[in-house]
């Protein structure tokens, strides 16, 4: 009876280090991000195309959560987080930084249009001088926000044994948005402004979605198909 007793103790404390730690993340904001082919067989145009490092624009960074207590009330159907943060967001309890949106971002644009073929050449190095290339793209990060549904089922911290057994551990979405202008190196003049913003529904399991490429991946994606399209429109209209 004793060592049944003990077992117990054992599952229980292991099921709520599971609840309150949570998913770790990926270090890259957008995983293994993969850039889409080239949208042109040789690039569009002559003109070179440097990529400043991305400006962190939020207006918040505040994560919040009520998981941390309500996860010990049985019959509670979920608790939320509101994420606005989500290179601090680790867990329902721990909060570490794992890495850099505004870094993630700038090489994932730099890879992204050098693979698009729109300039004849993309650098993000900083060390260039004003003579070196046609335009300067400059980038913002406005919003990266989560706002996630946290679920034990109504069980308390029994609920992560439905996780372990394949169901969703939380329902919700995220927001990104990304605004750019397009600068000619030569007048210094902003020839071209605009803000991208997408949302993707996420469902996170034990065994799927438990990573930031499931999450901010798919509207990172959608953004730079859009960029990428009007970047051409609008070098074309300047020939």
């Amino acid at each position: 009876m004793k060592c049944y007793s003990r077992l117990l103790c054992v599952i229980g404390i292991c099921l709520i280090i599971i609840a309150l730690t949570g998913c770790y993340p990926s270090k890259l904001f957008l995983g293994e991000y993969q850039v889409e082919p080239p949208v042109f067989a040789k690039p569009l145009s002559d003109a070179t195309l440097k990529i400043n490092a991305c400006k962190d624009n939020r207006k918040s960074l505040k994560n919040s959560t009520n998981a941390i207590f309500l996860i010990f009330i049985p019959f509670v159907p979920y608790a939320t987080d509101h994420i606005q943060s989500p290179e601090k967001f680790v867990g329902t309890l721990f909060t570490v930084e794992e890495y850099s949106i505004t870094r993630d971002l700038t090489m994932a644009v730099v890879n992204d249009l050098k693979q698009s073929n729109i300039f004849a050449n993309v650098t993000g190095t900083l060390s260039l001088k004003p003579t070196d290339y046609d335009y300067i793209l400059s980038l913002k990060l406005n919003k990266a926000t989560w706002h996630r549904s946290l679920t034990w089922y109504g069980l308390s911290v029994a609920g992560d044994i439905l996780w372990i057994l394949g169901l969703p551990c939380s329902y919700g979405n995220v927001e990104l948005e990304i605004g750019f202008s397009l600068i000619d190196a030569k007048s210094e003049k902003e020839i071209w402004v605009k803000s991208y913003k997408e949302t993707e529904s996420v469902i996170e399991g034990e065994y799927y979605n438990f990573n930031t490429n499931g999450r901010w991946g798919p509207p990172f994606k959608r953004i730079m198909k859009n960029l990428r399209k009007d970047l051409a429109e609008c070098l074309k209209k300047r020939k």
